[in-house]
């Protein structure tokens, strides 16, 4: 329960829920159907208090969809009074079911050391259960977390772990992050050739208009050159040979 003084203590970092709504579709979470699909619509036609009733109903009967968004549009105060104490109540709800974007948020909330509800160990639980349903982001974060050692002990082959989970689903950050534990020997041995295969990968992504991904891709490019000259023309055939096998496996047994 978050209450009177301790609202304003609560620093709340949603997901994109307007974004979440428009690309559910192209998610691993299940398509939307019925009285929640019927709230996007009413949503998405500026009647928040029309979709705020509509879910309503699906939310009280263990609809976690419909749960989580009803979350979003209170913590947002989007079109509608803020309320944090409602909006966290569904938001905990959905999250103990399961849905991987209410366990997400709520892990968010959690690991920010300006809230009263700061749970890191807590909030890696809630992470562990959306990496184990597959979500790339879930997956990413935790590598994060194990490779920094900050809200939890550092552990590399933890780290290691994640980092290939989210690796396999084609996700950028990760090839890069497991370049830099071969490039270093962090929870692996060290292996400039692997560190090479992976930075290659990385530095070579499509990228689009995302700055962070591109970032990211550059750093890789950066790693990659130094790398390539530093095993030199056999090494860097080797590891242009692991990384072709390595698409070809669609990125999966790279290692």
């Amino acid at each position: 329960m978050v209450s009177g003084a301790e609202q304003m203590r609560v620093h709340v970092r949603i997901g994109f829920f307007v974004l979440f709504v428009l690309l559910s579709a192209a998610t691993n979470y299940q398509a939307y159907a019925g009285p929640v699909e019927d709230g996007d619509r009413l949503y998405m036609a500026g009647d928040i208090s029309g979709a705020i009733g509509i879910w309503t109903v699906p939310a009280t009967q263990g609809s976690a969809e419909a749960q989580y968004r009803l979350a979003q549009v209170y913590l947002s105060g989007q079109s509608v009074a803020r309320d944090l104490e409602l909006g966290l109540r569904w938001l905990n709800l959905a999250a103990e079911r399961h849905f991987p974007p209410a366990l997400i948020d709520l892990a968010d909330l959690k690991l920010d050391p300006r809230n009263v509800m700061y749970e890191p160990d807590q909030a890696i639980a809630l992470l562990r259960d959306a990496a184990g349903q597959g979500v790339v982001q879930a997956q990413r974060h935790l590598g994060k977390i194990y490779r920094e050692g900050k809200v939890a002990a550092q552990d590399f082959t933890e780290a290691l772990h994640f980092y290939r989970l989210a690796a396999v689903q084609g996700d950028l950050e990760s090839h890069y992050r497991l370049g830099e534990l071969y490039r270093y020997g962090y929870g692996v041995d060290q292996n400039n050739t692997k560190a090479l295969m992976w930075m290659s990968i990385a530095a070579s992504a499509i990228t689009g208009n995302n700055p962070q991904l591109k970032k990211v891709a550059h750093s890789a490019a950066i790693a990659r050159d130094e790398l390539s000259r530093l095993i030199g023309p056999a090494g860097r055939a080797e590891a242009d040979e692991m990384a072709s096998r390595c698409w070809q496996a669609k990125l999966a047994n790279c290692d």
